[in-house]
């Protein structure tokens, strides 16, 4: 009888230790620094042009990948999509100034395989029906990728036409 006593004690104090440590996830600390920073990156990079504008927009694009997980884990499923989906519109943007300044080539797809990364674990954690938006910025990043992979080793065309024919010997 005391043991069940003491077993019934030890339980009522487990959830009560419970219900006070737990707090709403709308609140979290993590979620607020992480939309915070989000937000200043975002208001970053729609300001910047040029060169600095690569690495601000993939700096934003991870963050706001970020703060997408964060949006999945506690259940804001609509929110999450919108966030991921102003990642991917910001990781194009940065492929595109890239390519355009020819400038941070290389830095820039590398920033862009680990965020691709990144999304790619996100949405292997996702519930079946949430993957497919999220897989198809991934495969939107890739393709950010490989253009600024075939900017980096465009070799100049050579000449289409007949062949010149050498000098004949006689």
């Amino acid at each position: 009888m005391k043991l069940m006593r003491l077993n019934f004690a030890m339980l009522g104090a487990l959830l009560l230790a419970g219900h006070l440590f737990a707090q709403d996830p709308a609140t979290a600390p993590n979620l607020q620094a992480h939309k915070a920073e989000a937000e200043k990156l975002r208001a970053a990079a729609d300001a910047t042009n040029g060169e600095r504008c690569t690495e601000v927009c993939v700096d934003a694009a991870r963050q706001l990948a970020e703060l997408s997980n964060d949006y999945f884990t506690i259940g804001n499923v609509e929110q999450a999509h919108a966030t991921m989906k102003d990642a991917g519109r910001l990781a194009e943007r940065a492929g595109g100034s890239s390519v355009s300044s020819k400038k941070r080539r290389k830095q820039t797809e590398i920033a862009l395989r680990k965020l691709e990364k990144r999304i790619s674990d996100i949405a292997q954690t996702l519930n079946f029906e949430d993957r497919p938006p999220v897989e198809e910025i991934v495969k939107h990043i890739d393709k950010v990728r490989s253009d600024i992979l075939m900017s980096m080793f465009d070799m100049p065309k050579k000449e289409l036409g007949p062949e010149k024919p050498e000098k004949e010997k006689r």
